[in-house]
């Protein structure tokens, strides 16, 4: 019987702690745009603001059509392409790893 409260105890923690929605697009996003450098120049600067604003709009803009799945114990973000399920994020424990490596995603 205590391992049973004790496996209860663990399932309802991992239930709570399960990262949303948007927690797995801005791990995205944050990923995506993680190799921009940040420029002295002002003018440098204010372009690649209004890149990576344009940038994370249009992504999110194509995360639309992803799947959130949320398995209570965890969560995944999964996005349909050529008939195949590509799984985007992994979520648990209320942190996101993004499961893709962005050079590969053209092929």
């Amino acid at each position: 019987m205590k391992n049973l409260s004790f496996v209860m105890l663990i399932m309802i923690f991992l239930g709570i702690s399960n990262p949303e929605r948007e927690a797995h697009i801005n791990a995205l996003k944050n990923e995506l745009f993680k190799d921009q450098a940040h420029s002295e120049d002002m003018v440098e600067a204010i372009g690649q603001g209004f890149a990576r604003a344009l940038g994370g709009n249009l992504l999110g803009l194509l995360l639309e059509g992803a799947e959130y799945r949320d398995y209570l114990c965890f969560s995944v973000l999964v996005m349909e392409r050529k008939g195949d399920d590509r799984l985007l994020t992994m979520g648990v424990l209320g942190q996101v790893v993004v499961l893709f490596d962005k050079d590969t995603t053209s092929k």
